[in-house]
């Protein structure tokens, strides 16, 4: 696919990994709402919805207004059909009335003042939490949530993965690892 990405941060095969895996796992369902939290360019989603042919809506969500402008120039990728909205704004302080059918997330890697920092603040915004944390990635994922919603998450290694359940003291949906 030709997406328009910011010079500051290019996606990498474990967005494309996740966009598959999920739709694996989802095949049959239908009408489908999905959001993409911490979309960067928003290829997750559109992969997502280009290979999975039920999906109703679209909505991304990203920290950096900078990835929401190229959100908004990837969507002519998507089929004609589907609704898509765009936030600019963090997990924290997300909060529509919807329950997903789908949740996509690939997260900075690394918490606050962890990680090798970066000279762009935009490259660290997306390596890092600068502003929100695992935390309010889950209890964003938990607000838009029902007993039929599947989250597809990728994290970096083990110990995100015990960071995500000992905040959310359950299972969240699949957890692909890179």
């Amino acid at each position: 696919m030709d997406y328009l990405q910011p010079n500051f941060y290019h996606f990498s095969e474990d967005s494309i990994e996740l966009a598959n895996h999920a739709q694996t796992e989802v095949k049959n369902r239908l009408n489908l709402k999905v959001l993409d939290l911490g979309c960067g360019c928003g290829v997750v989603a559109i992969e997502f919805a280009l290979k999975h042919k039920n999906v109703q809506e679209i909505h991304f969500v990203d920290i950096q207004q900078e990835n929401i402008e190229f959100v908004r120039k990837n969507i002519r990728l998507l089929p004609k059909h589907i609704k898509v909205f765009t936030y600019n704004c963090s997990f924290s302080s997300l909060n529509l009335d919807i329950d997903f059918d789908i949740i996509l997330s690939n997260p900075p890697y690394f918490e606050k003042n962890r990680g090798r920092r970066s000279s762009n603040i935009n490259k660290q915004i997306c390596r890092t939490f600068e502003h929100d944390s695992y935390h309010e990635l889950v209890e964003c994922i938990k607000r838009h949530s029902n007993k039929s919603t599947r989250s597809f998450l990728v994290l970096r290694d083990q110990k995100n993965l015990e960071v995500i359940k000992k905040i959310n003291n359950a299972y969240i949906g699949e957890l692909v690892f890179e």
